[in-house]
């Protein structure tokens, strides 16, 4: 967790969100790849999602605003897709 809040400090600026800024959602397999999402919400109210992908033994966060109104099964299906 401590990584993830140092690359949202890092990709939100100027949002300095703590762990418990981030509600967990879901894991998730697809394609041979393991996500796990979180939603975050910004201070202007933006609906975020954070993810973590593992494929193999690459690993890879991501942090996008929800600008689609996604649920977290089509983000992770997006982002898995290179749509996000």
């Amino acid at each position: 967790m401590e990584q993830i809040v140092e690359y949202l400090r890092t990709e939100a600026y100027p949002e300095q969100p703590t762990e418990a800024d981030l509600e967990f959602v879901r894991t998730a397999s697809v394609e041979g790849a393991d996500y796990w999402i979180w939603r975050f919400t910004e201070s202007d109210g933006a609906d975020c999602f954070v993810t973590v992908s593992r494929r193999g033994s690459e690993t890879t966060m991501g942090y996008e605003e929800n600008y689609d109104g996604l649920t977290p099964e089509q983000f992770i299906l997006a982002e898995s897709r290179g749509w996000i």
